[in-house]
C-alpha cells in the first residue's frame, strides 16, 4: 500500500496522468478495506469517466494539466482539491476570513477583493525585485545544513576507519563545499 501511495504522489508531483489513473485504480480495494466507502463507491466511476474523456481533454491531461502548480520549483504540483484547501487556509490566516463570516457584506467584500489583493501583493514583490523563490529556500540547501552533512560524513568515515573498513574517498561521496 505504501508503494501505491508513493506512486500516486509521484504521479501528482511529476504530472504523469497515466500513472495517476493506474495508481488510483490499484488503491480502490484498499479504500474499501479501510472503510473509505465514498472513495470505494465513486472511485470506479471516476476512473471510468476519466477513461472516456474527450480526446482534447485527454491530451491536456497527458501534458500535465490535471494538477495545480504554485511556483516554478520542481515536484510541487498538487491536485486541485489540495490547491483549494490552500486557498481556504490562506483565507483563515491573520487578516483573513475568520471572524467576518457572520457578516455577509464583509464576507462578500473579502471574497470579491481576494483576487485584486493577490495581484497587488505580486506587483509589490515585483516592484521591490523580491520573488517568493528568493525568500524561501529549502532547509537542506542552506550552507549550515551542508556543513552538518559534511561533518556527519567525516564522522562516519572515522568510524569506518576504526573498524578497518575502507572509507569512501572524498571525490566518491560528492561532498558539497
Amino acid at each position: 500500500m505504501v508503494f501505491l501511495l508513493l506512486k500516486f504522489s509521484r504521479a501528482q508531483r511529476d504530472e504523469i496522468w497515466d500513472l495517476h489513473l493506474q495508481s488510483f485504480t490499484c488503491m480502490l480495494p484498499y479504500l474499501l478495506r479501510y472503510d473509505h466507502y465514498n472513495y470505494g463507491q465513486w472511485g470506479p466511476v471516476y476512473v471510468a469517466d476519466m477513461k472516456t474523456l474527450p480526446d482534447v481533454v485527454q491530451d491536456e491531461f497527458h501534458k500535465g494539466n490535471f494538477v495545480v502548480k504554485r511556483s516554478e520549483r520542481k515536484f510541487n504540483q498538487v491536485d486541485p482539491d489540495q490547491a483549494q484547501e490552500w486557498l481556504n487556509g490562506t483565507g483563515k490566516r491573520a487578516g483573513g476570513i475568520v471572524g467576518i463570516t457572520n457578516s455577509r457584506s464583509a464576507l462578500n467584500r473579502w471574497v470579491l477583493s481576494f483576487n485584486l489583493r493577490s495581484h497587488i501583493a505580486a506587483d509589490t514583490h515585483a516592484m521591490f525585485h523580491v520573488h517568493p523563490k528568493d525568500i524561501h529556500s529549502h532547509n537542506e540547501a542552506k550552507p549550515g545544513r551542508q556543513h552538518r552533512d559534511n561533518a556527519d560524513e567525516c564522522s562516519n568515515r572515522c568510524i569506518a576507519k576504526h573498524y578497518h573498513k575502507r572509507p569512501c574517498n572524498r571525490e566518491d561521496t560528492g561532498i558539497l563545499t
